[in-house]
C-alpha cells in the first residue's frame, strides 16, 4: 500500500465519522461558522499568512437567503475560496 493509498484510506475513515443530522444542506450556516469560529489566532490562524478556504457542497443550500451576507463576511477574511460541488458521492452514509 503506498503513502497516497494511506491518505486515502484515512480521509475516509474521517469523511464516515462525520455526523449527518439529516437536516438538510446549509451552506450559508457552515460559513458563518466557519469565519466566527474557525478563522481566529486562538484557533491556529497565522497573522500575515493569506487565508484559502475550501467549500465542499452538494449546491442544495436550504439557507440560500443567507448566502450572500455569509460569503461577504468570508470574502472580507479569505484571500482566495474554492468550491467544490459534489453529487452523488460513492462513499456517503
Amino acid at each position: 500500500m503506498t503513502d497516497q493509498d494511506c491518505n486515502q484510506a484515512r480521509h475516509f475513515i474521517f469523511l464516515q465519522a462525520i455526523d449527518y443530522s439529516g437536516e438538510g444542506t446549509k451552506t450559508a450556516q457552515a460559513i458563518r461558522t466557519a469565519t466566527q469560529e474557525c478563522f481566529r489566532a486562538d484557533r491556529g490562524r497565522r497573522a500575515g499568512v493569506p487565508l484559502a478556504v475550501v467549500i465542499i457542497t452538494d449546491g442544495r443550500s436550504q439557507d440560500s437567503r443567507d448566502l450572500a451576507d455569509a460569503t461577504k463576511r468570508l470574502y472580507e477574511s479569505a484571500k482566495q475560496v474554492f468550491a467544490i460541488g459534489v453529487s452523488k458521492c460513492p462513499f456517503a452514509v
